[in-house]
């Protein structure tokens, strides 16, 4: 089979109870911990990302503008998953940028289904701890 298309395994059943229990007794602050720092790194890139796209969106209602040729250096500074720079076109970036995004939407609507679940309120969560 396509691996693109294989199936996936459960994390944790809900079915089962006893295993969700023990997942966040034993490693909830682990998976918190590595949540938070991901939630973080996509943010730092999605914002390194934006501020190259705005400069080449400048850039191109110049002359010396050419779509696929034009290229402008990403700085990653902050990010973890990322080190040092990058040049990219106008839409190199904005791939990457639809790509980061994705990750970063995923969980972030994680917070929004927790807070929505368990508070009520689906903005509980993001008015608490999101800066």
């Amino acid at each position: 089979m396509d691996k693109k298309y294989e199936e996936v395994q459960l994390f944790c059943n809900n079915s089962k109870w006893e295993k969700v229990k023990e997942c966040f007794n034993e490693d909830g602050f682990r998976i918190l911990l590595e949540f938070s720092d991901l939630l973080n790194d996509y943010a730092a890139q999605i914002n390194a990302i934006s501020k190259t796209i705005k400069i080449l969106k400048k850039w191109e209602k110049k002359d010396f503008f050419k779509l696929n040729e034009t290229k402008y250096e990403i700085d990653w500074f902050g990010c973890y998953q990322k080190k040092g720079r990058e040049e990219v076109t106008l839409p190199q970036a904005k791939k990457m940028y639809k790509e980061v995004r994705l990750k970063y939407d995923a969980l972030y609507e994680v917070l929004l289904n927790a807070g929505e679940i368990h508070y009520k309120n689906k903005n509980a969560l993001i008015d608490k701890y999101i800066e």
